[in-house]
């Protein structure tokens, strides 16, 4: 295959240094939602850094080193810890296989395009323009002006605010 990779898939592009992943050439984790911790804490609309696991807004799309297979054998299992309402540790095998991982990544597999920039949101990946917004997520149904992940105050309004995610 040679140096250049024939897999697309998304790595961390915020140039800004703004958010958690600093790792700058940081691989775009697939996505995982538990209701626990899902979604204004960040895990409805940031990406997931699958080299530190820490979190970002924006990931572009390019060719990889490797194959997405490698990545998914190095992603998995992955385990959730938390500590329930009893004040107990509880451990969750959320993603058990490589293929779980591969599944899990194959919708926004087939939406990106090489170049562009995304942003995540309610279980889609979203191209990072400005514009109005208009989907039903995996939580919710959105209808909003601009792309949250573009502006703070409307992030602060809806996305980051939990009142947002508990509407129906």
């Amino acid at each position: 295959m040679g140096w250049f990779s024939k897999y697309l898939w998304l790595v961390a592009d915020d140039p800004e240094g703004s958010w958690w992943c600093d790792c700058r050439t940081g691989i775009v984790d697939a996505t995982w939602h538990n209701k626990d911790t899902f979604p204004a804490d960040g895990t409805g609309w940031l990406w997931t850094c699958s080299k530190c696991s820490r979190a970002f807004i924006f990931a572009k799309c390019t060719r990889i080193r490797g194959t997405l297979q490698q990545l998914a054998c190095k992603r998995t299992p992955r385990i959730q810890k938390s500590i329930s309402q009893s004040g107990e540790m509880v451990e969750n095998t959320l993603l058990v296989t490589p293929q779980d991982w591969l599944d899990l990544i194959q919708p926004i597999l087939a939406t990106i395009t090489e170049g562009e920039r995304y942003v995540f949101f309610d279980g889609h990946a979203l191209p990072a323009k400005h514009g109005p917004v208009k989907f039903d997520g995996l939580f919710r149904s959105h209808d909003l002006p601009d792309l949250p992940h573009l502006s703070e105050s409307l992030m602060e309004q809806t996305i980051a605010n939990p009142d947002y995610w508990d509407a129906t």
